[in-house]
């Protein structure tokens, strides 16, 4: 695998937890669902970091790192909040 190839997995991995971090903090209580957001916060943070890293080393311009991340918010905001018992998506 690349050196490119496994940051892009990298950045996915960490995006998935960030996922699975604000969906389980739907279930906890105010304090544990207020640390486990902040650590979703965190593991943006960090794909951000290593978003932009990628970036600057395949030369594209910080303005296309900004727009792939908006894409990405949006398809996260779409996607349906899971089931509680079952942990399937909710329609």
């Amino acid at each position: 695998m690349s050196d490119q190839a496994a940051a892009r997995e990298q950045l996915r991995l960490i995006r998935e937890s960030a996922r699975r971090a604000r969906r389980l903090a739907l279930g906890l209580s105010n304090g544990d669902r207020h640390h486990l957001l902040a650590h979703a916060q965190d593991l943006e943070r960090q794909a951000l970091e290593l978003e932009r890293k990628m970036a600057t080393e395949e030369g594209l311009p910080p303005q296309a790192v900004t727009q792939v991340q908006a894409q990405q918010q949006q398809q996260q905001e779409t996607e349906p909040p899971l089931d509680p018992d079952d942990g399937k998506p909710n329609r």
